[in-house]
């Protein structure tokens, strides 16, 4: 805004009129008006109201009054941009139950109210703003999942004590050829701080899975670098499913992605496969884009753009990588 220095100067030479009384009437209109929209520099030039210095004159001197206006400001803010972009905020009732059955599940809700999560967080601060039955069924929901959650709690110990069979089953594994991480996920087992711990404090036991790793990073290599027909098929049959090359080699008991890559090189026939599963992958994920694009209606639009923008990045994720340079010239 521009001030207005002419006011400014008739006011101090005593040519205007006296300052405006304050009234808890007034204030309460203004905060009102403010909370439907309208900015404060406006309301401060219409008639019947205090002008702009005498309004930072009594934010000033009321801290109170500051953060009144300074939260009415927010709210028409948010009153604009809901008025701007009206079909961005529309409540969606398939969305909000599932949004609901999923935090009375335990699922927390600052994960689910994310920009690609289940809905955003501005979008939820609005549908808690338009409907009240929606706002006070998500807080008992919240309480719901809290009570699920603690009681996962109770159900989990909180330390893992040493356990000398369990240990001789972590080293008995990971020297299988499994990976320590793979291992510590497990159901039964505890995780890697626990793990840690234990290194810590037996140093028996962190001398045997020192030794056991080093035993499994030599079964992988030797188990994983033999070519076998069904272990093709798996790695086919993973990337038909949407799957990447990378992402397999990182399973456990598949061949490591640079392992896989030498067998397309010198297997004419694997390549094919993987070319094949490649683009039976592609065509999918083109398929979930038509429907998708298909079923959407002008109150679900930004949801199925969003939907087809993650589908469009696992494509490009998912393509082979070309190589630059003179590595991509070779025959």
């Amino acid at each position: 805004f521009v001030l207005d220095f002419e006011r400014a100067r008739a006011y101090t030479s005593g040519m205007a009129a006296p300052p405006t009384l304050r009234n808890e009437a007034m204030i309460v209109e203004i905060v009102e008006r403010m909370q439907r929209g309208e900015s404060l520099h406006r309301i401060s030039q219409q008639g019947g109201m205090p002008n702009w210095f005498t309004l930072m004159r009594w934010q000033r001197c009321d801290p109170g009054l500051k953060a009144r206006l300074a939260q009415a400001r927010d709210w028409g803010r948010g009153v604009r941009f809901e008025s701007a972009h009206p079909d961005r905020f529309r409540l969606d009732p398939v969305r909000a139950l599932a949004l609901i059955e999923r935090v009375r599940a335990g699922e927390p809700l600052r994960q689910l109210a994310r920009r690609y999560g289940v809905v955003e967080r501005q979008s939820l601060d609005v549908w808690k703003r338009i409907n009240p039955d929606f706002a006070l069924e998500l807080e008992r929901a919240k309480q719901a999942g809290r009570a699920v959650r603690e009681q996962r709690l109770k159900m989990r110990p909180f330390t893992w004590l040493w356990d000398e069979a369990l240990s001789d089953r972590i080293v008995l594994r990971v020297s299988r050829g499994e990976r320590l991480i793979d291992v510590a996920r497990g159901p039964d087992f505890p995780g890697l701080h626990a793990l840690r711990r234990w290194r810590r404090a037996q140093p028996a036991f962190d001398g045997a899975l020192k030794i056991a790793i080093r035993r499994s990073r030599h079964v992988r290599a030797r188990t994983g670098g033999r070519y076998g027909a069904s272990t093709a098929q798996d790695v086919c049959e993973r990337i038909a499913a949407g799957a990447a090359l990378s992402e397999i080699g990182a399973v456990a008991g598949v061949p490591h992605g640079s392992t896989l890559r030498t067998w397309m090189r010198t297997r004419p026939g694997f390549a094919e496969q993987i070319a094949q599963a490649r683009a039976f992958r592609d065509e999918m994920i083109e398929d979930q884009v038509a429907d998708i694009a298909d079923a959407a209606l002008p109150a679900t639009v930004e949801d199925a753009r969003r939907r087809i923008g993650r589908l469009r990045t696992r494509l490009r994720a998912t393509a082979p990588k070309v190589r630059k340079g003179r590595a991509a010239q070779r025959p």
